[in-house]
């Protein structure tokens, strides 16, 4: 990306912000957008991705490739604004995912609050059945929003904190050079 002359630029979008970094190329630029990624704090306010995805929509006058990276955990209508997106954009949805996120652990009770409404609710960890319903459900979310995500057109990325993800994003692009990633036909 760097030595080859291609623009990039970013919205990076953290709850209720968003910062801009205009498209430029050259390494100097890639590492100092790397660098303004890095120093956008993490905001745990409620976030609104549909409106990140229009944004980052309008702010792009000429069709290339687009890359969302995000859990994709956000009751608005983002499925939407990737569809418009992946339209004009060759669209790559890159669903990030943390597995100590699939499952409760059994450490008795423990009092949860909503990082984004900030509501606390007191539960019982020790109950398997509590563990096996939090499983299953978790299980589902991810499997319905890569659902989602391949009904928009887009392209389609998983990737897991545990995972090597530079291995991962190198096998996603042998098998969409192969045409066999999932997502819109190249």
């Amino acid at each position: 990306v760097a030595k080859g002359g291609n623009r990039v630029a970013a919205l990076v979008a953290a709850g209720s912000t968003a910062h801009w970094v205009r498209p430029r190329s050259g390494r100097h630029h890639l590492m100092g957008l790397l660098a303004r990624l890095d120093a956008v704090g993490r905001d745990t306010g409620p976030g609104d991705l549909a409106a990140a995805i229009r944004a980052a929509d309008r702010a792009t006058a000429h069709r290339g490739f687009t890359a969302v990276i995000s859990d994709f955990i956000d009751d608005g209508p983002w499925h939407q604004a990737l569809r418009a997106l992946a339209n004009r954009h060759d669209t790559l949805a890159v669903d990030i995912s943390d597995p100590r996120e699939l499952e409760l652990p059994d450490v008795g009770m423990l009092t949860m609050t909503d990082p984004e409404t900030g509501r606390r609710r007191f539960v019982d960890t020790r109950s398997t059945r509590l563990r096996a319903d939090f499983a299953a459900a978790a299980v589902g979310q991810r499997s319905d929003i890569a659902a989602t995500i391949r009904a928009t057109g887009a392209h389609h990325l998983s990737l897991s904190t545990e995972r090597d993800w530079v291995a991962d994003l190198v096998r996603h692009i042998v098998l969409r050079r192969s045409g066999r990633a999932t997502g819109r036909k190249p």
